[in-house]
């Protein structure tokens, strides 16, 4: 009994009931029964206003729950929201940069149609369309959000380096050629055909020599 109280944290007596629960119902009895707990503060009203609060301030929940105490007049805590969230199906990670509010909507459908016409051109066997992608990677890294103690800092190593840049042409039937450079490289779209006799690699060095 001190063993599995030590390997699960937890209490002799609470052991003891396990065992209780074993030798009574077997490994049903194990099993935690819903609604178990402490009931939630919020009502089902309140959930579902605190959700739209954290709908307009993802970021922040000590301001949801600043919102909420004073709309309601009740004492809330970070736990009771995260709870809501998980149960929500919500899950804290990191926000993505976009440019939608920015995209022309009918160029961007234009392209759309573009490109669905390639892929119908290459299943008809009249050119090898090829997806082209450009990353980089240095010795800097990015500085994510993580919980972390009062007063105290988690500290990434950082150092200065070159970009690497590293160019990556895939095709549709997932036939992949990635190449490395220290050169500087700027965003386009390549589109490979089989009757122009112009390879992945002869595009790549065409464009190394230009300094793109």
């Amino acid at each position: 009994v001190p063993m599995i109280c030590s390997i699960y944290n937890v209490c002799r007596q609470t052991v003891s009931t396990w065992f209780f629960k074993w030798d009574t119902q077997g490994i049903v009895g194990l099993v935690d029964r819903p609604g178990r707990g402490r009931p939630c503060t919020l009502s089902e009203e309140q959930k579902t206003i605190a959700l739209q609060h954290i709908k307009e301030s993802p970021r922040s929940l000590n301001k949801v729950i600043a919102d909420l105490e004073k709309e309601f007049d009740l004492s809330l805590s970070l736990d009771i929201l995260k709870s809501l969230c998980k149960a929500a199906r919500l899950v804290w990670k990191r926000v993505r940069r976009s440019l939608r509010s920015k995209r022309d909507q009918v160029k961007f459908d234009a392209a759309t149609e573009e490109i669905k016409e390639l892929i119908q051109q290459h299943k008809n066997g009249l050119i090898n369309l090829t997806y082209f992608d450009q990353s980089g990677f240095t010795l800097e890294p990015c500085v994510p959000y993580a919980w972390q103690p009062i007063n105290e800092t988690i500290e990434v190593p950082s150092s200065k380096s070159k970009r690497l840049n590293v160019l990556g042409f895939v095709d549709r039937d997932c036939q992949f050629n990635s190449f490395v450079s220290h050169l500087r490289c700027n965003a386009f779209q390549i589109h490979g055909r089989k009757r122009s006799g112009i390879s992945p690699q002869n595009i790549f060095l065409a464009t190394r020599k230009h300094g793109i």
